[in-house]
């Protein structure tokens, strides 16, 4: 074949198979950790700015559309709790991601809880 030997077409066809790979994988994980990143800095600074649930929520939905993140609405859960140490935002995000592999299907999940303080009361 072309002229390569039999242990140069297989490395030819397993790079060939990871360069498909990574370009099928490596914006899904970018993106989640982009999404990660910034939904937890709106967790952490939600008390700061004495935001309620429903602002967390829809800040962190318009963050899952600017990284083409697939979440909706049910997918974000967002709560105030109060503990020992005083409230606390917990908010839990889960969602699914799938991935055409041509010859099979692949389902990347994602599934995440952070917590923050807030200050109202």
């Amino acid at each position: 074949m072309f002229g390569l030997l039999g242990k140069r077409v297989f490395v030819v066809i397993v790079v060939g198979v990871l360069v498909f790979l990574g370009i099928n994988y490596v914006p899904i994980y970018f993106n989640a950790w982009q999404f990660y990143d910034a939904s937890r800095q709106v967790v952490r600074f939600a008390g700061m700015g004495q935001q309620t649930v429903d602002d967390v929520r829809d800040e962190i939905l318009d963050l899952a559309e600017e990284w083409a993140v697939p979440v909706h609405e049910d997918d974000v859960k967002v709560q105030v709790t109060v503990t020992r140490e005083g409230p606390v935002f917990t908010v839990q995000i889960y969602y699914e991601v799938p991935v055409d592999l041509r010859v099979t299907q692949d389902l990347r999940t994602f599934d995440w809880e952070f917590t923050g303080e807030t200050f109202a009361e």
